[in-house]
């Protein structure tokens, strides 16, 4: 009984007993986010089919220009996230984000696993910056971030050790109806593309969609 009651202020204290879309769909987004100054960041949060079901699940962004982060996160423990669709590759969520335009780094994740015996939380092993830009008064779609269990194990020349890589993969045919399905009060009538395809800083643990289809041409014969 003790470690029950141990584990759930750790939790609460961590994450916060607020609705399941917190970190996902915040509010203050509104048709009057897309205005000369501010713009929206659309995209998705998933995880492989094959995965184990994680506590906890963050993708975190900062603004370059003032430092400010925010989290793209999932929970699938106690109050969980909704899943706004389930495929043959994966199951997740779209996310949606007021945020000023201008130019921000995915930066960060974070991985909470809990069970009977033990608890453990990954993170990278080293800094790392991928760049993409925010567009002002317009719909700015930064792809499908999944979490997948084996993917970056096939690539050559990562030797890094952990249980999960992240992908981002272009979705955009899914996610935007989605998206417009979850807030059709938000006009679609300016979308952009602004899904990284560089790495400021490298890291092996996030595989941008360049990378894939190199993998992929040299290992299609």
């Amino acid at each position: 009984m003790f470690r029950i009651i141990t584990l759930l202020l750790v939790l609460t204290s961590l994450y916060g007993c607020s609705t399941s879309t917190k970190y996902l769909r915040p509010d203050g987004v509104t048709a009057q986010s897309l205005s000369p100054t501010t713009g929206i960041l659309v995209g998705s949060i998933s995880r492989s089919r094959n995965a184990i079901v994680n506590v906890f699940e963050s993708f975190n962004f900062k603004n370059v220009t003032t430092g400010e982060s925010n989290q793209i996160a999932s929970k699938h423990n106690f109050i969980a996230s909704p899943d706004d669709f389930v495929t043959n590759e994966s199951l997740g969520a779209i996310f949606i984000f007021s945020l000023p335009a201008g130019h921000y780094s995915f930066n960060y994740f974070r991985i909470f696993q809990q069970n009977l015996i033990y608890s453990t939380i990954q993170r990278p092993t080293s800094v790392y910056s991928i760049p993409f830009e925010v567009h002002a008064n317009t719909i700015n779609y930064v792809g499908e971030i999944k979490l997948d269990p084996e993917a970056g194990k096939v690539f050559k020349g990562i030797s890094e050790q952990t249980e999960y890589y992240w992908i981002i993969s272009d979705q955009s045919n899914r996610d935007i109806e989605l998206f417009k399905h979850l807030r059709p009060d938000i006009p679609l009538n300016s979308f952009v593309s602004v899904i990284p395809n560089t790495k400021e800083i490298f890291t092996p643990f996030v595989i941008l969609p360049d990378e894939m289809k190199k993998y992929q041409r040299e290992n299609s014969h």
